[in-house]
């Protein structure tokens, strides 16, 4: 069943709003463009968001670990624990992205990359029992400013047999 979870978490990690590897880029207009003149670190930040996507999954993080066994089975776990629990994994992704954001060298993948934080702190704040209603925030700007990542994650993961 773990691994039947971690899937679908790391399949929500690469499906992009596109949909299918090169499909019609997002309508959200936060495509990342570097100038001739102006060079950004941005495929190095690319190249760490697919290092973090596959983080989501790891269980050998004991973050991931509880994330996971709570998503497994949940029955047994009281309400206020449930929402710790949640937060600290959501907590743990916003503190990642934040840290990227940081390093970025772009103006716009430094927005793109707050603004998917900000989703995280978004969720990390849902103190429902229940939690909130998605996994993991809409990642289409991310997939806009990294082109081909959604095929570079799923080569890392078939690569690491996750």
């Amino acid at each position: 069943m773990r691994k039947t979870l971690a899937a679908i978490v790391l399949s929500a990690a690469i499906v992009s709003a596109s949909a299918a590897c090169g499909g019609q880029p997002s309508d959200n207009g936060a495509a990342v463009h570097a100038t001739a003149s102006a060079p950004t670190n941005t495929p190095r930040i690319c190249d760490s968001l697919v290092d973090w996507a596959l983080k989501l999954t790891d269980e050998h993080d004991p973050t991931t670990a509880k994330f996971f066994a709570l998503l497994d089975d949940d029955s047994g776990v009281p309400p206020k624990q449930r929402v710790e629990i949640r937060h600290a994994y959501y907590h743990e992704q916003e503190l990642d992205i934040r840290q990227l954001a940081a390093t970025a060298s772009d103006p716009q993948m430094a927005t793109v990359l707050r603004n998917f934080a900000e989703s995280w702190a978004n969720l990390a704040a849902n103190t429902s029992p229940d939690g909130p209603e998605t996994l993991q925030p809409y990642r289409g700007p991310i997939d806009t400013a990294c082109p081909g990542i959604e095929h570079k994650i799923a080569a890392a993961a078939d690569a690491n047999g996750s």
